[in-house]
């Protein structure tokens, strides 16, 4: 259940995060290259090959370092889930939610199907 709200997060958070990621890459990009912007870019056919690789250079930097930060916010996160295991209080927690959850799925089915015999 906790994922699945996550989950309604992260979706809820999308286009904020593909803006900032683009706003982002941009500055690091404009940054690297020491130039205004896109707009106003003119490249010299002469400069337009040597430009070429040092632009590889740098996206092939800046995918290496997203990757290694990815990898970095994986394992922090898998850390965190580890030690909710661990946790006798979590898993108590866990439990609960999981009952309640169940008990509203039951009351829910109940109210779509009016015929169905609830009685055990």
């Amino acid at each position: 259940m906790q994922a699945a709200f996550r989950g309604f997060q992260v979706r809820r958070q999308y286009c904020k995060i593909i803006w900032s990621v683009g706003v982002v890459e941009k500055a690091i990009l404009r940054w690297r290259l020491k130039r205004k912007g896109f707009r106003g870019l003119r490249i010299e056919p002469v400069e337009a090959a040597v430009d070429q690789r040092h632009d590889s250079d740098t996206e092939e930097d800046f995918y290496k370092i997203s990757q290694k930060q990815a990898e970095e916010r994986v394992e922090r996160s898998v850390t965190r889930v580890q030690a909710m295991f661990r946790s006798k209080k979590a898993q108590e927690e866990y439990w609960r939610m999981k009952l309640t959850h169940n008990q509203a799925k039951v009351e829910y089915e109940g109210l779509l199907d009016p015929d169905m015999n609830v009685d055990k």
